[in-house]
């Protein structure tokens, strides 16, 4: 008798409303194949479904309303901070992180894993603890740099 194997998914929406920010980034870097990740999986479904989830989001149509904001609010440069205006569609989790550790923007953060560099792009392709992420925005004034997964945003600059 063959054994059916259902493929799980990462359930983004719920994934992204968990207000711990420890917990919320332990499930986006959770490997579901490995044993632990099973027994989380199993333990906490309500964040995992079968169900195909929506997304890549197009980083270029998030720049265009981060442009918009920005234009509102008379920055002609507003493309750049999807993040710090609120461009990113909801159900993507971000990470936003302190470059230097210097704090500049009060930021309640983590320092910048050594894996990512403080120079990466927007668009650019990163990876940390094995994972691929796109760079979302990287603000030079606020030393900050903010990432998101890469199967939810399709870095088109």
């Amino acid at each position: 008798m063959k054994t059916r194997t259902f493929t799980m998914n990462k359930n983004w929406k719920e994934i992204s409303q968990i207000s711990d920010t420890r917990v919320r980034w332990e499930l986006v870097m959770l490997n579901m194949d490995s044993d632990l990740g099973r027994k989380i999986v199993e333990r906490l479904p309500e964040y995992f479904t079968h169900e195909k989830q929506a997304g890549p989001y197009p980083l270029s149509l998030m720049r265009a309303m981060a442009q918009k904001e920005g234009h509102r609010q008379g920055n002609d440069d507003g493309e750049r901070y999807v993040v710090s205006y609120d461009a990113v569609p909801n159900g993507i989790p971000v990470q936003t992180f302190d470059k230097y550790g210097k704090n500049v923007a009060i930021l309640d953060g983590p320092k910048l894993p050594a894996e990512i560099s403080p120079h990466a792009q927007q668009g650019e392709i990163v990876t940390w603890e094995g994972k691929k992420f796109v760079v979302l925005e990287n603000n030079e004034s606020c030393e900050e740099l903010s990432i998101a997964p890469a199967e939810l945003v399709a870095a088109d600059r």
